[in-house]
């Protein structure tokens, strides 16, 4: 296994959704070596990608709570220049399940190691915006 730290992370997700609606947060894990990238991860079926929505002022709003339903862990394989997929729905609602309130977020992404440690997060942090 190299180092995760030459894993490059790409977050992307919606700019712009309606209220009632929902994002889709996606995380892109790329292998740009020359060699077979294998990592363990904290857990499986793409739980080990933990999306996190802050509001204003940088509080956070909502977290995909990472591995609660994932089960056992899983070994990210990457062939030289390969890469993985993963995604996570938001429904526009905050950590106590109430509707958030139209206006500027911010979403960022990480990947999280078999022990729950990060990986790695994605350097851009990308605005969403909540429109009535």
């Amino acid at each position: 296994m190299h180092p995760p730290d030459s894993l490059v992370l790409t977050l992307t997700c919606d700019g712009e959704v309606r209220s009632g609606a929902g994002a889709v947060l996606a995380l892109r894990v790329g292998n740009p070596t020359a060699r077979e990238a294998r990592v363990a991860l904290f857990a499986s079926g793409g739980w080990a990608f933990e999306p996190v929505v802050r509001g204003a002022g940088g509080r956070e709003v909502w977290r995909r709570g990472p591995g609660l339903l994932a089960g056992t862990a899983d070994e990210l394989v990457l062939e030289p220049g390969g890469h993985a997929d993963f995604a996570a729905a938001w429904d526009l609602r905050d950590g106590e399940g109430r509707p958030v309130a139209p206006g500027e977020y911010r979403v960022s992404g990480r990947l999280l190691g078999e022990d729950g440690t990060p990986l790695g997060e994605a350097e851009a942090v990308h605005p969403l915006r909540v429109l009535p």
